[in-house]
């Protein structure tokens, strides 16, 4: 080991060496690659500042030492642990060997036997490649917060922060650690956007976590419930409405157009308090009864007057509205509140038809001087008036060409 330079090997090698490939080179100068990391460790602590997120070892390899020549005789000699070994002159001792302290040992663990051992991660001793007590390193578990640690790995956190020491995962420390999915997102932390990983739908802000652990934009077709869908590749704004039976937050999320009350899509009623199915508004119109005046519709139909007016809204009706509703026997005419029905109209009784005459087809026809009703001009049942044959005597008249006798008198009666 004598006049081995280790500062120059140390600024010779590449700055992204890895730890491993560290101790390789620098076991090759030391009696095992503890010893080397042992000397490592001594000067980082002594040069904090230097060690970055790289997480190398190379600047802080032993300086140069030239060892005394009793530490190369074949003989333990004063201070000496053991042979050519240990104290304060020589080069720390080889497991196996006899020692006093851990400082005595390569491995920088002397055990209750006063024995060099090889590092464990129980030995209550900082050695090996441990950045803590038992702790940190290749081979041991990870620190936990608070300790100190050199690289993420270290950390049972995932984190090692700026001054290596092992620390709580946080949402804004640019590491993927604690419960998240993707560098500061995901689990515990806000959302993942589209392209960062993800372990399930809630690490993304898309709602969609793909077959590949990847946040993707949802489609209606993805199989999954996400983006806005009430249930899956269904529902919301985007997506077609759902089947009875998939969940909903509003009747529009379901084709039926009812979500219940438990928001769950199902079937409509004409009592479910909601305008479903055909209804035309809440619970009317459709097939379900006829809605009263003032509510929507969509035809006549859907109103117990029979009259949709412009607005489609179910309406009084009246004897102008041109719709055959209320007590009408034909569009706007006939019954007891509006005018008699000209010719051709239906009717149910003389009293619909202007013409006095409703056929037995219950039509309204023209007046005649055989109909038996007084109708048209007469001025009796089918006599006077000018169109039909003059009156007998003891009929109504209006003038005295209206009777046979040619005499209306006073009482318009023909005498």
């Amino acid at each position: 080991m004598n006049g081995i330079d280790f500062d120059l090997m140390s600024r010779s090698l590449a700055q992204s060496v890895s730890r491993r490939d560290f101790l390789k080179v620098l076991g090759a100068g030391v009696a095992s690659w503890t010893a080397g990391l042992f000397q490592a460790q001594q000067l980082a602590a002594a040069e904090p500042a230097n060690l970055t997120q790289t997480q190398t070892y190379l600047p802080y390899v032993a300086k140069a030492r030239v060892y005394p020549a009793h530490c190369s005789n074949l003989t333990q000699d004063p201070d000496e642990t053991d042979i050519d070994c240990g104290g304060l002159d020589c080069q720390p001792c080889a497991d196996g060997k006899k020692c006093l302290s851990n400082s005595d040992c390569s491995s920088s663990y002397c055990n209750t036997d006063q024995i060099c051992a090889a590092p464990t991660c129980s030995d209550g001793v900082q050695n090996g490649d441990e950045t803590d007590l038992d702790c940190g390193g290749l081979d041991c578990q990870p620190c936990a917060a608070g300790q100190k640690c050199l690289s993420n790995s270290d950390c049972t956190t995932y984190y090692c922060n700026a001054s290596h020491i092992c620390a709580a995962p946080a949402c804004d420390d640019a590491v993927r650690n604690g419960s998240e999915s993707d560098v500061d997102c995901g689990g515990s932390c806000a959302p993942c956007a589209t392209g960062k990983r993800c372990i399930s739908h809630w690490d993304c802000s898309s709602f969609f976590c793909n077959a590949s652990h990847v946040c993707a934009i949802p489609s209606c077709t993805d199989g999954a419930q996400n983006g806005r869908e009430s249930d899956v590749d269904c529902g919301g704004l985007d997506c077609p409405p759902c089947a009875p039976g998939k969940r909903c937050i509003s009747h529009s999320d379901c084709s039926t157009r009812y979500c219940n009350a438990s928001h769950i899509c199902a079937a409509p009623t004409c009592a479910d308090g909601v305008q479903d199915g055909d209804e035309s508004d809440a619970d009317c119109g459709g097939s379900c009864p006829p809605c009263t005046t003032g509510k929507r519709c969509i035809s006549h139909w859907d109103c117990a007057s029979h009259y949709c007016n412009s607005s489609h809204i179910c309406a009084n009706p009246t004897c102008s509205d041109g719709v055959q509703n209320g007590t009408e026997i034909d569009v706007d005419c006939g019954g007891p509140t509006c005018p008699p029905c000209a010719v051709g109209k239906r009717c149910l009784s003389a009293w619909d038809c202007a013409s006095h005459v409703c056929s037995s087809s219950h039509v309204c026809v023209a007046p005649t001087c055989s109909d038996g009703v007084q109708n048209g001009n007469e001025s009796d049942v089918d006599c006077g008036g000018g169109t039909c044959p003059p009156c007998a005597n003891g009929k109504h008249c209006g003038v005295n060409t209206d009777c046979v006798s040619g005499f209306c008198n006073a009482s318009h009666i023909c005498a």
